[in-house]
């Protein structure tokens, strides 16, 4: 288990102003991970390694979505209005491969948001009654590094998406049930996480 309580370097995974005592900060250095919820392994058509990075690799179905989700922090939190973020980079194996941060998963209906990106796009893909479909996207900002932060930043009822610290999207969110946050890998590829963060929401 290697999710952590840390207040030091949270300033740099989510900003200085998102600094709170209760930050979680999964930094994968072995498994298994998210107090449990990710083990080294098979898993359906994914393999699980953890060693200083998640990997989730699949090379066999191109149509699969693979999640990790946390339902309740440490101390009994609920992570309803989080700020999470994470780093991800990978093989990126065709055009529908991405990997990111899962949001608002809803055990009743199924529903979530799954904020990713791929070998040249980010996606916002929205999952409801009619399933799975992008609701945003665009081009990736230009970057030297190998590696993406993505951050989903709630402010009053809409989401700031962001990576590398920089706001791509704002996206109404009124509407949506649901609570639970994490990690999404879709389609072929490798991918990796790192530095997954977690602020609960302020009183």
């Amino acid at each position: 288990m290697r999710l952590v309580t840390l207040v030091v370097g949270a300033a740099l995974l989510l900003g200085a102003e998102a600094v709170r005592a209760d930050t979680l900060i999964e930094t994968f250095d072995g498994g298994p991970a998210l107090d449990g919820i990710l083990s080294p392994g098979v898993d359906g058509a994914w393999t699980v390694t953890i060693d200083g990075v998640a990997r989730l690799a699949n090379d066999q179905e191109a149509n699969a979505i693979k999640f990790y989700k946390i339902d309740k922090l440490r101390g009994g939190a609920s992570p309803e209005g989080a700020a999470v973020a994470v780093d991800v980079s990978g093989d990126f194996a065709n055009k529908n491969s991405g990997a990111g941060l899962l949001y608002r998963y809803d055990d009743a209906t199924r529903s979530y948001l799954a904020f990713v990106v791929g070998a040249e796009r980010w996606t916002l893909y929205q999952r409801g009654p009619d399933g799975m479909r992008p609701r945003l996207g665009a081009t990736l900002p230009p970057s030297n590094e190998t590696s993406r932060r993505l951050r989903i930043q709630p402010e009053d009822d809409k989401l700031v998406l962001e990576i590398d610290d920089k706001p791509v999207a704002n996206v109404q969110i009124a509407d949506m049930p649901g609570t639970g946050v994490g990690i999404v890998a879709i389609s072929t590829g490798q991918f990796d996480f790192d530095n997954l963060a977690i602020v609960p929401k302020g009183p």
